[in-house]
């Protein structure tokens, strides 16, 4: 019994000594290369990422009808300079309408929002996330990080842009003015 035990501690102190010579190995050319290739390609995509989102966002985002608001739905639009955003917001609770301004900036994949109610202006701010962006860019999801005074504000849904009903077909003329015999 007494040897089983040596060579399980021997095994173990073994594992150990070689874990820690690898993680003392130095970084190989090719290591250091790929390392590198791997985080500008990162840098790339999240600045694709960020691009496509500034460039979808402006518009009027809905979020689908819930127990806990009959209508909420913000109108999003670039500033100047892209990298933030302006709008506002309209939330509805039990037929009371509360309308807002939002301000906030696009980074890492995400829009960090600020909004808050301007009849109140002694208010505390509301902090929100707007992420995780379906690939065609039509929905949103919306993550309550600090609540207004408003506290009927939801913590999360997910808003998306109403797509305009496309028409079918040609439109009803009336009587056809072609003689039929």
């Amino acid at each position: 019994m007494k040897i089983i035990k040596i060579i399980f501690l021997l095994s173990i102190l073994g594992m150990l000594s070689c874990k820690k010579n690898g993680e003392n190995k130095p970084l190989t050319l090719q290591d250091k290369i790929s390392i590198r290739d791997s985080i500008a390609a990162e840098k790339i995509s999240q600045m694709a990422n960020d691009q496509t989102i500034k460039d979808t966002i402006s518009g009027v985002w809905k979020a689908g009808y819930s127990h806990d608001y009959e209508l909420f739905s913000i109108t999003l639009e670039n500033t100047k300079n892209r990298d933030s955003i302006k709008g506002t917001y309209r939330f509805t609770l039990q037929d009371k309408p509360e309308e807002g301004i939002i301000t906030g900036i696009i980074s890492q994949g995400k829009a960090i929002i600020e909004f808050y109610n301007p009849s109140n202006p002694s208010a505390h701010k509301g902090k929100a996330i707007l992420s995780d962006w379906t690939v065609d860019y039509k929905e949103m999801n919306w993550e309550l990080i600090k609540p207004s005074e408003q506290p009927s504000i939801p913590e999360t849904c997910i808003f998306h842009k109403p797509v305009p009903l496309k028409s079918i077909g040609r439109p009803f003329m009336g009587k056809s003015s072609r003689n039929t015999k």
